[in-house]
């Protein structure tokens, strides 16, 4: 049995990287394995980029932009083609739906990105969950997150550029892009709603067997 590719997707503090926890663990603890991925990874190469970025150490053009995002997914493409064929649950925490997104709201031309995604031979998602917020909420808790941590960066204070981003995303939607499975999950509500919410649509399309 191939196994299935699971994407959590929408703008910064959604919640997407509580919800992937959330489902993994519950995958597993009905004897699934599970491989989660989180994009931008900032333990590699390209995820330091990318980091230094974000944070105003470097500069990129929206060209660079794009591509060191792509690479940075690109090198898990293997792993996550064996984990697959192996029957595994694969969830990533953004895929390349956010780099189109994020990326053509600074400027990078949306047909000619789309272009370039299925040159890459990329696996399909089984299910993209689009985990939307109002931007008030998702800058708000970005704030009170980084608040913690360090500042935010120049994505998350961007309002405008995160309401571009939340266009593309209704475009791709609205093109079931690259997956025909697309569940809206209000991600506004708590935390154990939107997981129960997420289980319930998973469950309906895999027959109950989550």
């Amino acid at each position: 049995m191939s196994g299935k590719l699971l994407v959590l997707e929408g703008t910064d503090g959604s919640g997407k990287a509580t919800q992937v926890k959330i489902l993994k663990e519950h995958l597993e603890s009905k004897g699934f394995k599970v491989l989660a991925l989180s994009y931008p990874d900032y333990t590699y190469i390209y995820g330091k980029i990318i980091d230094d970025f974000l944070h105003f150490r470097i500069n990129l053009n929206v060209e660079e932009q794009f591509f060191i995002y792509l690479v940075d997914m690109l090198k898990d493409k293997e792993k996550v083609t064996k984990a697959l064929a192996a029957g595994d649950f694969v969830i990533m925490d953004r895929y390349m739906f956010s780099t189109l997104s994020y990326q053509c709201s600074n400027g990078f031309e949306y047909n000619r990105a789309k272009s370039f995604i299925k040159l890459m031979e990329l696996t399909q998602p089984s299910i993209v969950f689009y985990v939307d917020v109002p931007i008030e909420i998702s800058m708000q808790r970005k704030q009170k997150q980084k608040s913690l941590i360090g500042d935010v960066d120049k994505f998350e204070k961007d309002r405008k550029l995160l309401e571009n981003v939340k266009d593309y995303y209704e475009k791709l939607i609205n093109e079931k892009f690259f997956a025909q499975n697309w569940i809206r999950i209000d991600g506004s509500k708590d935390q154990e709603m939107v997981a129960h919410q997420i289980l319930s649509e998973l469950n309906k399309i895999e027959g109950n067997r989550i």
